[in-house]
């Protein structure tokens, strides 16, 4: 198995300042139990490496991909590959304010040598981005900008179906677009990769769920499931399904 750290890291001191307490780590857990830290990102080289890891690893291609949502040449995050034995880390990619920032998701395989996730800001329409990294080359391209009135800040990690479509959600709509904040509930949405199309299949209207902060899952019927961080009876949070 192959996870991530939020803070920590060689050369991390708990009691230390907050810069020493690390801004991240990945590891490698092997069935034999033995523990392996494979990768610490380091305010020593300014965090150009990235910092704070996002929650979600992908192996494809028998290299491991992730993303971080702060650091890099930028400032704002980076997409990243390792070798499953710690060798080799790459920044591919290092967001910046046109091209989508601070991703809060992982990274999803078409299994062909592409690549798919979210940036939660920045970007042409200032509300994130969709976005596609070529394995081979590391070309990073915008296939879809969000500007509100078709969802707001995209967020978690991409669920692909079997079509090649992509799935996932926003955590606010059509607020932002009219000019007053993030605003909106949130959104569920289906984009095709080939064409860039995207659909809005739900708008949250905070009876049914607000504000989603981890992208859905596929169940054994085919439908999507997830849950929203706020709305519902009590307000705090529903687990939704979306059929398709």
């Amino acid at each position: 198995m192959f996870g991530s750290t939020l803070y920590g890291g060689a050369g991390s001191d708990v009691f230390g300042t907050a810069q020493r307490l690390g801004t991240g780590a990945i590891y490698r857990q092997d069935p034999d139990a033995s523990f392996r830290l494979l990768h610490t990102f380091s305010p020593l080289v300014g965090n150009l490496d990235g910092m704070y890891p996002t929650d979600n690893l992908l192996v494809d291609g028998g290299v491991v991909w992730g993303t971080t949502a702060y650091g890099g040449a930028n400032g704002v995050g980076v997409v990243f590959s390792l070798q499953p034995d710690g060798q080799g880390f790459t920044v591919v990619h290092a967001f910046d304010s046109v091209g989508g920032c601070s991703p809060d998701g992982g990274l999803v395989s078409d299994h062909g040598g592409q690549l798919y996730g979210t940036a939660t800001a920045c970007g042409g329409g200032l509300a994130g981005v969709i976005y596609r990294i070529d394995v081979a080359t590391g070309a990073y391209t915008v296939i879809h900008t969000f500007a509100g009135k078709d969802g707001a800040y995209p967020t978690g990690t991409l669920a692909r179906a079997a079509s090649g479509k992509l799935y996932g959600v926003t955590h606010g709509n059509s607020g932002f677009y009219e000019g007053v904040g993030i605003g909106g509930r949130g959104t569920v949405f289906q984009l095709d990769p080939a064409t860039g199309v995207l659909v809005t299949l739900h708008t949250f209207n905070l009876s049914d769920g607000s504000n989603p902060r981890r992208g859905p899952v596929f169940g054994p019927d085919g439908a999507l499931y997830g849950v929203t961080q706020f709305g519902g009876a009590a307000d705090m949070g529903v687990v939704y399904r979306q059929t398709l």
